[in-house]
């Protein structure tokens, strides 16, 4: 899959192509994608909307604005310092 494909794929997720897939190599931005929306979306020992909770949680201790962005797109961000 192309990076342009990749791309419009994350966009309709998120509204926006986070700076962590913008970095990656093209060798490696396909399985990054995939493993990213299997790890974040696919279902686990925690569920998913107690996973989204957490992130919520933790955006509000941590002040993290890129946080407070993705519980509410389906993900979470890159990291916050």
């Amino acid at each position: 899959m192309k990076r342009e494909e990749i791309y419009k794929q994350i966009k309709e997720m998120f509204g926006v192509v986070p700076v962590m897939f913008t970095t990656l190599p093209d060798s490696s931005l396909e399985m990054e994608w995939q493993l990213f929306k299997r790890v974040q979306f696919d279902e686990g020992p925690i569920p998913n909307k107690y996973r989204e909770l957490i992130g919520v949680a933790i955006s509000a201790v941590t002040k993290c604005p890129l946080l407070r962005l993705f519980p509410y797109g389906g993900g979470q961000a890159e990291r916050c310092d």
